[in-house]
């Protein structure tokens, strides 16, 4: 997607004017590296090959059981909960909601 909007933004008839690519702050990061099997044999070990800084976030505490409803609703998404949360079925709501309750992002430029 990202290699796409690069290759057509100045496009007269490519009418999105931004991207955005979700990421995770470090400390999201971090937490996923000690609590995820998963996580920690994907993510790059090389410095700078792993998910970018994010510009800015957006807090989804309040609606943090939507965002995972909407996690569950697409199959992609499914080895992302198992990597990222593990235990997001076994344990309340509120407590990942407090982690994982900002969701980040990075505009490619």
């Amino acid at each position: 997607m990202e290699n796409l909007y690069l290759s057509r933004k100045n496009e007269s008839d490519f009418s999105p004017s931004a991207l955005y690519q979700v990421t995770l702050c470090s400390k999201q990061i971090d937490i996923a590296l000690k609590l995820s099997d998963g996580f920690q044999k994907n993510y790059p070990k090389d410095e700078g090959k792993g998910l970018p800084e994010p510009d800015f976030s957006i807090n989804t505490q309040k609606e943090f059981s939507i965002v995972l409803k909407a996690m569950y609703a697409h199959e992609s998404q499914k080895e992302v909960l198992k990597d990222l949360m593990p235990y997001h079925d076994q344990v309340p709501v509120w407590i990942y909601s407090r982690v994982f309750g900002r969701e980040y992002f990075r505009q490619v430029k």
